[in-house]
């Protein structure tokens, strides 16, 4: 049955050190009918039990996002910086596993925002670098239980993986049953020439879905497809988390990073509760 989750992104940049304040937000998530919250970090070093503690009043399944840097960059030719990925995806494998998740999702692979143009010979150098890392990391998710859901990012965020045949591509070479995909509409609308095949494309490597408009508003109010949406998740029998992403504008440094300097709604509540309850109408009337 499908689930539907939301980034704490939408309301804040991080978890704060409000613990009021964040249990209150889980809180708001449930009652708003959210079934999972994605908690990012970007250094994998949040305090599990603090976590685990302020979820206890919800009933929310964590999802941990993260993403790559350029001191953590796996296709990076310093042996140094690859044991940084390896370490910090490993701190958020731990992560998701004591806080009581199973799934780590995001662009984990490479430094989010950083674009270089690289030949044809250097782009297969840096895949195979990846592969070869991801293979190891995907052992050592598997024997805790865990599942990684690497996200293709736009050409404006990322040189490395942009469409979903490069990233299933890279999927298949991995060959870990634990390792699969996050697919975005956002990213979707600018790389693919179809959601519908793009999505099928991912098949049963489909682990998580970010339901985001076109210009990371309320789901149903802008230019995405969705009933090319629907019908590709139907065609996969797809049970997994539909999740909405976005990011809390007007906040600073991390504002900047995301490029959100404006509002889409009047509250981000509203972005919330008219984006999942469109959602519900669409992939799951029979709730």
């Amino acid at each position: 049955m499908t689930k539907f989750a939301v980034s704490i992104w939408l309301w804040t940049d991080c978890l704060g050190p409000d613990d009021s304040e964040i249990e209150a937000l889980f809180q708001k998530i449930n009652k708003m009918g959210f079934e999972g919250v994605e908690i990012p970090t970007f250094d994998g070093n949040l305090d599990s039990t603090r976590i685990r503690s302020l979820l206890s009043s919800s009933e929310l399944v964590p999802i941990v996002i993260g993403g790559g840097s350029a001191e953590t960059d796996l296709s990076s030719e310093s042996a140094l910086v690859q044991r940084n990925g390896q370490s910090y995806i490993k701190r958020l494998i731990d992560l998701c596993r004591n806080i009581g998740g199973d799934l780590v999702v995001g662009p984990l692979y490479g430094p989010v925002g950083e674009k270089r143009l690289l030949s044809e010979s250097e782009c297969s150098k840096a895949m195979a670098s990846l592969a070869r890392e991801f293979k190891d990391i995907g052992k050592y998710a598997r024997d805790r239980s865990v599942r990684l859901a690497l996200e293709p990012l736009c050409r404006y965020d990322t040189h490395l993986l942009n469409t979903v045949a490069q990233a299933r591509k890279l999927i298949d070479e991995i060959d870990n049953e634990n390792v699969g995909l996050l697919l975005d509409t956002f990213h979707l609308n600018i790389e693919e020439k179809s959601f519908q095949k793009a999505i099928e494309l991912a098949g049963n490597k489909l682990f998580h879905f970010h339901a985001c408009e076109n210009n990371r508003g309320t789901p149903g109010s802008g230019l995405v497809n969705w009933q090319e949406v629907k019908k590709a998740l139907d065609t996969l029998n797809y049970n997994g988390w539909i999740a909405i992403e976005s990011f809390v504008p007007n906040r600073g440094q991390f504002s900047a990073a995301m490029n959100t300097w404006r509002s889409f709604q009047p509250t981000q509540d509203e972005i919330a509760s008219d984006g999942l309850n469109y959602l519900k109408r669409l992939l799951a009337p029979e709730r």
